[in-house]
């Protein structure tokens, strides 16, 4: 399972496809190390693999950059509003 740790400027090549001339890259750890991919590949990275088969909403290559950029200015990430059942609300 891939992390979002941040974005690098200085790094211009991608280690998953091996692309180069990137305008920057998407620092992802796996716990074991960091890796620097472009926002294509780190897009696919981050979704989630269950039975061998990737799931979930795709995010495309500009929200992953933002995100990127956001973790690494330590801005935290809006959380999702809480769930009201039927009955809670109701009960208002």
């Amino acid at each position: 399972m891939w992390k979002l740790l941040g974005i690098n400027d200085d790094v211009t090549t991608c280690e998953c496809c091996g692309k180069s001339g990137l305008k920057c890259t998407v620092v992802l750890s796996n716990g074991e190390g960091e890796v620097c991919y472009g926002r294509d590949c780190a897009a696919r990275a981050l979704l989630p693999v269950i039975g061998g088969r990737r799931v979930g909403k795709p995010k495309t290559a500009d929200r992953i950059e933002r995100m990127a950029r956001d973790a690494a200015a330590g801005i935290k990430p809006k959380q999702a509003k809480p769930y009201w059942s039927v009955n809670e609300m109701r009960a208002k």
